[in-house]
């Protein structure tokens, strides 16, 4: 029986050795595996993310266009708001100097529109107790029937300032 425990610790020797030997083998043989699998997966990673990188990449080119564009059109309203304010001050002096200039038209056309006669020499009390309006609208009618077919209508009659002449002296002749 002795013979047979030393073989059999021989044998249960052996299969250790040959147990260690494929463990070590088999832990060998995972990292390997581990090693093809991690680089495996890293490319698979790298393959999946480059649609959209190139796509971020389109992405981010369309967004730095579009950041130009609004950089410009931002420079642009600037300029367009500074030529609006400079055309509304314009404006309002232009129209101001308009409502003046309309004031002095109207003014000029109201004084070129009086028409404004002198009589002389009608003597003094002829109007026998009529309205002067009256009196010198008959009289043009009269004296001029070839410009006024009726009595032209008048606005107001006036007497000259001078001082009224005396009883007796119609035209004021002093005697």
């Amino acid at each position: 029986m002795v013979a047979t425990s030393s073989q059999e610790e021989n044998q249960v020797a052996e299969g250790m050795i040959d147990d260690s030997l494929l463990m070590t083998q088999l832990v060998s043989e995972l990292a390997k595996q581990r090693e093809v699998l991690k680089e495996d997966m890293a490319a698979l990673i790298l393959n999946s993310v480059k649609p959209q990188q190139v796509s971020m990449d389109a992405l981010h080119d369309t967004v730095n266009s579009f950041q130009s564009r609004l950089t410009s059109t931002e420079v642009i309203v600037g300029e367009n708001f500074e030529r609006l304010v400079a055309a509304e001050s314009t404006i309002n002096s232009l129209k101001a100097q308009n409502s003046l200039l309309t004031e002095r038209l109207d003014d000029l056309e109201n004084r070129s529109c009086h028409s404004n006669l002198r009589i002389l020499n009608v003597p003094e009390g002829s109007e026998s107790g009529k309205d002067p309006t009256v009196f010198v609208s008959e009289m043009l009618a009269e004296v001029m029937p070839e410009v006024f077919t009726s009595p032209p209508p008048l606005e107001r009659a006036h007497r000259s300032l001078g001082p009224k002449p005396a009883a007796g002296n119609a035209m004021g002749q002093t005697k």
